[in-house]
């Protein structure tokens, strides 16, 4: 893996902080899930938004001006001379227990009804964020060690946090569902998800009927296939 560092200007407080990117990486493992999630080692991650450490507004990336050596290395040494000290832009969240992930989960939820999502894209972006997040809580069977320390201090289990989630994930569905451009047969095929998550498995079924068989997601809909067919709700591994 080969990282690199480039500067952005917080649009709001006009200071400059350092971002890390991804120069190069080489991927060992890729699991995918049928939510669209992924999980590859080594793990990386960026978001489009990042917190500002100066002023602690979030912003997307691509408004803020950004240096790097290529663009421009002459304003990059400059900045670079005049700031000592630089603080690292957020974008990244790892949580230690499954109270953290619920309160990152609101603070999604926060953003969208802010506005903060300007643009389709975007708000596409944060809604599947959003529904990464709480499928997170049953995705994997496993607590990590720091999980399982910190959750037995905690009543709630991991179903207790996604079944209070229910109605937060349904709305976010229906707000998907209805800025979803159906002329893409990837968005068809998480339409079809969303629905099969939602146990309406005839809905989801009418859905892939309508997809041909050879079509490049043939991984994805043959998963779907078969999960329909059981009558599973719970998001899975693309087999």
């Amino acid at each position: 893996m080969m990282l690199d560092f480039v500067f952005l200007q917080c649009p709001e407080c006009k200071n400059w902080g350092q971002d890390m990117v991804y120069l190069s990486i080489t991927i060992h493992e890729s699991i995918l899930w049928s939510d669209g999630n992924s999980y590859t080692f080594p793990h990386y991650h960026q978001n489009s938004f990042v917190s500002c450490p100066y002023c602690e507004v979030y912003f997307w990336k691509k408004d803020a001006e950004m240096i790097n050596r290529d663009n421009n290395l002459e304003k990059f040494k400059e900045i670079e001379k005049t700031n000592e000290h630089f603080k690292h832009f957020h974008d990244e969240h790892f949580f230690f227990d499954d109270q953290e992930r619920f309160e990152y989960i609101n603070f999604l939820n926060s953003l969208l009804k802010k506005g903060f999502a300007n643009t389709v894209e975007r708000e596409i972006e944060l809604r599947f964020g959003l529904w990464h997040k709480i499928n997170d809580l049953v995705r994997y069977e496993k607590s990590n060690f720091f999980q399982k320390i910190k959750n037995s201090f905690i009543k709630k289990t991991k179903n207790e946090f996604f079944e209070q989630l229910l109605p937060l994930r349904n709305e976010n569905f229906e707000k998907l569902l209805s800025i979803f451009d159906f002329n893409e047969v990837e968005n068809q095929l998480f339409a079809a998800e969303i629905y099969r998550e939602m146990k309406n498995f005839t809905k989801a079924q009418k859905i892939i009927e309508q997809i041909p068989a050879n079509c490049e997601f043939k991984p994805f809909l043959e998963t779907l296939k078969k999960l329909i067919a059981q009558k599973n709700c719970q998001v899975a591994k693309i087999e």
